[in-house]
C-alpha cells in the first residue's frame, strides 16, 4: 500500500513528538538521579542518659611536728538525661567525613542532673603545740547532699578527627554546692571528655553513618565509656562515665 505524502507528513510529526517526549522524560529521570545520587535526608528524635562518678582523695602529710596532715575524701555520683527530646533533620553526602547532623556544628541539649555529693574532712593537727599554730577558726560545716539541676544543658556535636564518634560534653552551670568541694578530674558541672592523660584521648559514642541513614533500622543507641586518673601537688582523682545517645528515624 502506497502512503500518501499527507500521511508521511503526520507520521513523521507523531515521531518527532514521539522522540521529544522521550528525550524530556530520559532528561527528567537523569536530572533526578543526578540531584539524588548518595544525598539522604532523615529526621531523628534524639534522647540522651547517663552516670558519671568520681572519687577524690587529699593526700597532705605533716612537714614537721607541728603541720597538719590532710587526709579528706569526696565521692559525687551524678545521674543526668534529656529533659525533653530533641528533633532534628539530618543530611548526608557521598563522601562526607562526618554528617551534617547540626546546625551550628553543635547541638545543646536541655538535661535534668541528680547530683550526690559527699565530703569526709580527715585532718590531723600538730603533734604538739607550736607558737605558730594559733589558735585555729571552726570549720565550715559542709553542704553535701542530693542537688537536683533541671536547667543543665549537654553539648554533643560530631568529632573533627574521628570518622562515625559523637562527643557529649556539659555547658556551663554553677556549682550547687557551696561548702562541699568537688575537686578531680571531672565534677559537676563539667562531664568527663578525655581519658587519662588527655592530649586528645576523647571519649566518643560510635554510630554508624550508613547504618543511621539506612532506612531499614529505625533505632540505634550510640554508647560512650571512658575513665581518667589524675594528680596534683596532695591530691589524686579517678571519674568514670558511661552514656548512651539514642537515635530514633522519624517519617519524613
Amino acid at each position: 500500500m502506497t502512503m500518501k505524502r499527507s500521511d508521511k507528513i503526520v507520521a513523521l510529526a507523531l515521531a518527532f513528538c514521539t522522540a521529544i517526549a522521550i528525550a524530556v522524560a530520559f532528561a527528567g529521570r537523569a536530572d533526578a538521579v543526578t540531584a539524588g545520587n548518595g544525598f539522604q535526608v532523615a529526621k531523628f528524635k534524639i534522647e540522651v542518659e547517663g552516670t558519671q562518678n568520681t572519687v577524690y582523695h587529699r593526700a597532705i602529710e605533716a612537714e614537721d611536728e607541728c603541720g597538719v596532715s590532710d587526709h579528706s575524701f569526696g565521692r559525687e555520683k551524678v545521674s543526668f538525661h534529656t529533659t525533653k527530646p530533641i528533633y532534628i533533620d539530618a543530611t548526608h553526602m557521598p563522601g562526607e567525613f562526618n554528617p551534617q547532623m547540626f546546625a551550628p556544628g553543635q547541638l545543646g541539649i536541655p538535661a535534668t542532673a541528680k547530683v550526690q555529693r559527699s565530703y569526709t574532712p580527715v585532718i590531723t593537727g600538730p603533734a604538739k603545740v607550736c607558737e605558730e599554730n594559733g589558735g585555729g577558726a571552726e570549720a565550715t560545716k559542709p553542704d553535701c547532699g542530693t542537688r537536683t539541676v533541671k536547667n543543665w544543658e549537654l553539648d554533643l556535636q560530631y568529632a573533627r578527627d574521628k570518622k562515625n564518634a559523637l562527643l557529649l560534653s556539659s555547658g556551663g552551670e554553677d556549682d550547687p554546692y557551696v561548702n562541699c568541694p568537688g575537686n578531680g578530674t571531672a565534677s559537676f558541672p563539667w562531664l568527663l571528655v578525655e581519658g587519662s592523660g588527655h592530649q586528645g584521648k576523647y571519649i566518643y559514642a560510635e554510630v554508624s553513618q550508613d547504618e543511621l541513614f539506612d532506612p531499614k533500622f529505625q533505632k540505634w543507641i550510640a554508647i560512650g565509656h571512658g575513665s581518667a586518673k589524675d594528680s596534683g601537688s596532695g591530691w589524686w582523682s579517678k571519674t568514670e562515665i558511661t552514656y548512651s545517645i539514642s537515635f530514633t528515624r522519624l517519617k519524613s
